[in-house]
């Protein structure tokens, strides 16, 4: 990010759901990622000595956007909370977000809808908070990459492999985003490699549900070892749909 750094802003965009609201979007507030302490109120030192160290807390705070009523966009997608709701933040630096780039994923759930005024126009904040109804163990770590940008496709397609360094021990989940679809049916599902070839020694990661016939979005996660390199795949039978992707290791 760091020939972009001055244009963040300008290059953020923000998948809730299905939909794409980065066109509403005014401002972000703050991402989450630290260990919260135990609150030891009350204890006896013999029990504080058993207890372990708080969580971890992690979450996508003050996302204001314009409270744009059009059916899709940010009033009509997030005026109401308490909703189940995928959240993936991507951050292109310089230019629209490829693969690689920075990304912050939660399986959320949103927490607010207020609206108010912001320089003459009406503006909605949204805060996403990890859903215990979708996050797991394997949801601990909230950066990860852009496994496949928002891309139309009517063929079957194998995204960019991307290589991530390491392997990790530790499990990984990830976001995929249906924004548009035309009579899609696919099969969806990320794939790992030691070697990074893809050649028939790769393995399937992880398996989505959704098969591209709505727009919709889900999160999963998977336990153990996440090979070094990893890449989105899309089988076609029919229809033409637009995917997002996002990957987050452990």
């Amino acid at each position: 990010m760091t020939a972009g750094k001055t244009h963040l802003m300008r290059w953020m965009r923000l998948y809730a759901g299905g939909y794409d609201l980065s066109g509403d979007a005014r401002t972000f507030g703050t991402l989450l990622n630290n260990y919260v302490d135990v609150d030891l109120t009350g204890w006896s030192d013999a029990a504080k000595n058993y207890l372990a160290g708080g969580g971890r807390a992690t979450g996508l705070q003050g996302f204001q956007a314009l409270a744009n009523d059009t059916a899709a966009r940010a009033f009509a997608v997030l005026k109401e909370p308490d909703q189940q709701i995928p959240v993936s933040l991507l951050f292109g630096g310089a230019a629209e977000p490829t693969y690689t780039d920075p990304a912050y994923l939660l399986g959320a759930v949103q927490m607010s809808a207020p609206m108010g005024w912001d320089g003459g126009a009406a503006a909605l904040t949204a805060d996403f908070m990890p859903d215990a109804r979708e996050e797991d163990a394997n949801s601990g770590n909230p950066w990860g990459v852009v496994l496949y940008p928002a891309t139309s496709i009517a063929v079957t397609t194998n995204g960019t492999v991307v290589d991530n360094l390491a392997a990790s021990t530790i499990g990984a989940h990830a976001n995929l985003h249906i924004t548009a679809t035309a009579s899609g049916v696919w099969s969806l599902l990320i794939q790992a490699s030691t070697t990074g070839a893809f050649g028939g020694e790769e393995t399937t990661l992880l398996t989505f549900t959704p098969n591209g016939s709505a727009v919709t979005a889900e999160h999963i996660s998977v336990a153990g070892t996440i090979p070094r390199y990893t890449r989105f795949r899309a089988v076609r039978t029919s229809g033409t749909t637009t995917f997002l992707a996002t990957l987050a290791r452990n």
